[in-house]
Formats: C-alpha cells, structure tokens, sequence
C-alpha cells in the first residue's frame, strides 16, 4: 500500500505542507510591531552577556518571563546572528506542534479523520499563520495550551505521579512564556469535563499535590536565577511584575482596553476562511444538545469558557483570542465530519434505491422475459448466464457418427437453468462432472473433443431425439424441447 494512503502518510503530508507554508519567505519581511521589542530585548543580552536582566532600549523591562527571550538567543547563537529568521524560528516551530496537537487531539476524540480535517483547518487559518511568523509569546503560550490539553486527554482517568507531574511541568513552562495565563486557559478548557460526574475528586490525593510542589519549583527557577546572578542595581522584581501583568491588568487594566464585544468581532475573523464551520457546529450542538456526543459538549464548554474569560478581562487586544483558534476550528472539523458522514450515507441509500427500483422494475416485465433472465439474478447458481440478448446460440454443422449428413441449427434454450430443471426430473441423468471422449465432432481441425454426458444429452434434444438421451419427451418441429 502507498504510503500517501495511510494515515500514517496522510499526517506526514499534513505536516510537510505546514512546514512549507510556515518557512517560505520567513526572512523576507522586515520587523513589524512588537517584534521590535523581542528584538531589542534579545540584542541586549547578546551585547552585554547578561541573560538574567531585560531591557528595552537601556531600560528594565521584566513585562515578560526570560524563557522567551532565552529561545530567540538560542537560535541567534546557532544560526551566526540575530535576524529575521532567529527572532521567528521559535513561534514557526510552536506553530508548526500545534497542528500536530490538533490532529492529535482530533483524532482521540472524535471520528477517526477529524483530526486531520481540523490540522488542515488550522493549518490554512490566515491570522494563525500570519502571527506564527512574528516574533512574540502568543504563539508559544498556544502551543503550550494545547500540549497540556493532549496530555490530559491521553489518561484523563490516570492517577500516577509521574502523569501529574509532566502536566503541571507542562502548564509551568507554559507560564514561563507570557504569564500566569498558560495556567489558567488549560485548567478553564478541561473544568467541564473534571466536573462532570464529579471525576476531580477522584484526582484530589497527595501525588497532585507533590506534582503541583515540583512544577512550582521548575517555573521558580528563571527567577531565581535572575535574583542570583542578575545585576545588583536591576530594580525590576520578576515575581512582582508577573503579578501586575497577569492579576492587576485582569481587574483594573492600565492600557489595552478594548470594548467589552471585540471578541465578538475578532474570534470569527481570527478563524477565517472556516469561521462558518464552527458557528454551524456550534449551533448544531447547541440546538440537539441532549444528542450531542460528550466529547464535543465539554469542547462547545471550554470553548465558552474560554470565551467568557476573555471577555471579562478588562485588557482587550485583538490577538489576545488566539488561544480561542485551534479549539473552534477543532469544533469546525467536527461539524465538518458529520456533514460528509451524512453525504456518503445519502449517497449509499440513493444507490441502493436505485438497484431495488431496476430490480422492481425488472420483474414487472418478467412476463416478457425468458426463464432464464428472469431467475438469473435471485438464483446463485446462474451466476455467468447469458443474457437476453444472447438467448440464441446456434450449434453449428454437426457430423452423424458415421460422418453422414448434416443438420440446420437449432434454436438452444440457455442451458444452465434448464439443464437443472432436468436433471431434478431426470434422476439418472449423468452430473454434468462426469466426461467421456466423443469422437466425430465436425471442427477446424477435426481434433477429439472432450463433452461431458449434459452436453449429449441436450444436443439429443435439441436434434428431436429425446429418447436417444434417456430421457422421456419429445421434440418439437422447430428443435425446442418442451419443458413441464
């Protein structure tokens, strides 16, 4: 089997075309935006060697955690420089994994291919994969999101230590990237489905809170590090600002203050071209609510969730929806799926409505049918009859066994269900199995030919010699033998 056939070649595909769409013409664009700041942040720390304090153009500047930082120096140190493509390769790659993880989580969830069909959504979604190409946290704080969201799904039932422990490591570095946020999207998105059935208590043991104890000190460590070895006079405190960034802009903003409906606005756009798909899904679910599998009621949930929290923060930026992104094209994907699903089932029925309608058909003009045709297609021993059309064969010159005279061909019924018939009247009629020589056959080269005993027999009757064949009867004038 070719590989592009498999599930296995239909990701690679997936993935591959990602990568292209993702990589091609990366450097080609100047800085844009914030990518300044990343920029600026990223060449101080490259001229002064000191990681551990950001600034911004001689000022401190701790607005967000270090690891970011710390990925964009990596890459420059690795590619010979800071430039276009070290300052984005870490947003590509976190990108280029969330497609990954939607397929992933797609396909755990839902109807096997759904997953692909929301990794191809994603994938093709612009305003995903124009701030994938930018150099900033939003896109790692996405890709983090989602990494905890699979992890979770993979054993949501699952109690053992080392399950906890690398999912809150996951939701820890995901708050090293932009902020206290890469806590709470994971834990408002998978609320509903701890909830339901009360499952979170059976999650309430020691082993949570010694995993909870090892992710605290893994997300304590950057800062730690820059109170350490950080520059004595740096008065920024990292803890102190991660606290104004993510609790005091939440409640009482200081800038960004957007109004209360640019979600509303923004999450249709952001999701374009497939926006119609996951409104339709979403009114689909909603609307048979109590028929809706419960897996896609706890995603119109998260994502509800999610939206609502959005929504209530007082700091309102259009890209701050991307979280939203992958989750409503998930439900797109979804919706998506049912529809071909009920397509092909469609497309089934009206094929077989139209083979019972020929049938139907077919035996009402049975009148006006030969035997033959009409029992050929209920009847499993007439597989390979004729047809109508080629009711009539013609037995052609046939030499006597003295090699004597000829006789005109006959008209010969067709054979397979006739000879049936016969042989059910005619017990001592020899199986068609058994075969002799019979010599005399008039030919193109007068060859020996081998018949069997069923073939003498109608060749007896066909000739007006019923008798000949062992068989009571008689022939009609015409070469027919009169059955019943």
């Amino acid at each position: 089997m070719s590989l592009w056939k498999t599930e296995r070649g239909a990701l690679v595909l997936l993935l591959g075309v990602s990568a292209l769409l993702l990589l091609l013409g990366l450097g080609s664009r100047d800085l844009w935006g914030p990518e300044t700041r990343w920029a600026n942040i990223a060449l101080q720390m490259l001229q002064s060697g000191d990681y551990f304090d950001p600034y911004l153009k001689g000022t401190p500047y701790y607005d967000k955690p270090l690891p970011s930082y710390w990925l964009i120096t990596g890459f420059a140190s690795l590619m010979g420089g800071l430039g276009p493509w070290s300052l984005r390769l870490s947003s590509v790659i976190a990108a280029w994994l969330s497609i990954w993880l939607v397929y992933l989580i797609g396909e755990r969830l839902f109807r096997k291919g759904t997953g692909l069909i929301a990794g191809w959504m994603l994938a093709t979604t612009f305003y995903f994969l124009f701030w994938a190409r930018v150099a900033t946290a939003d896109v790692l704080t996405v890709c983090g999101v989602l990494a905890a969201v699979w992890w979770y799904w993979r054993g949501p039932e699952d109690t053992r230590l080392g399950r906890y422990t690398m999912f809150f490591l996951l939701l820890a570095a995901t708050s090293l990237f932009k902020g206290l946020i890469g806590v709470v999207l994971p834990g408002l998105v998978l609320l509903p489905h701890l909830l339901s059935q009360q499952r979170y208590k059976r999650h309430l043991n020691l082993r949570l809170l010694l995993a909870m104890l090892i992710a605290a000190a893994f997300y304590a460590i950057p800062f730690v590090l820059s109170q350490r070895y950080g520059a004595p006079s740096y008065g920024e405190s990292g803890l102190a600002l991660v606290f104004r960034e993510n609790v005091v802009r939440f409640f009482d903003p200081f800038d960004h203050m957007g109004p209360i409906y640019t979600y509303l606005i923004y999450l249709p756009v952001y999701t374009l071209p497939w926006a119609p798909c996951w409104l339709l899904g979403l009114w689909l679910a909603v609307r048979h609510w109590r028929h809706t599998p419960p897996n896609v009621r706890w995603l119109v949930w998260g994502l509800g969730l999610l939206f609502a929290f959005f929504t209530a923060s007082g700091s309102r930026r259009s890209y701050y929806v991307l979280p939203l992104v992958p989750f409503a094209q998930l439900l797109a994907a979804w919706w998506l799926s049912e529809r071909l699903k009920k397509k092909t089932g469609e497309l089934a029925a009206l094929a077989k409505r139209l083979r019972h309608q020929r049938r139907s058909a077919l035996a009402g003009a049975g009148g006006d049918l030969p035997l033959d045709y009409r029992q050929r297609r209920r009847d499993p021993l007439r597989r390979g009859c004729a047809s109508p059309s080629r009711e009539k064969r013609t037995m052609g010159p046939m030499a006597n066994g003295a090699g004597g005279g000829r006789q005109q061909a006959a008209h010969v019924p067709a054979k397979p269900r006739q000879a049936l018939l016969l042989r059910q009247r005619n017990p001592g009629l020899p199986p068609p199995g058994r075969q002799r020589r019979v010599h005399g056959l008039a030919g193109k080269d007068q060859r020996p030919k081998v018949r069997s005993a069923t073939h003498d027999y109608h060749r007896a009757v066909f000739q007006g010699r019923p008798d000949a064949a062992g068989v009571s009867g008689r022939g009609s004038s015409s070469g027919h033998y009169a059955i019943g």
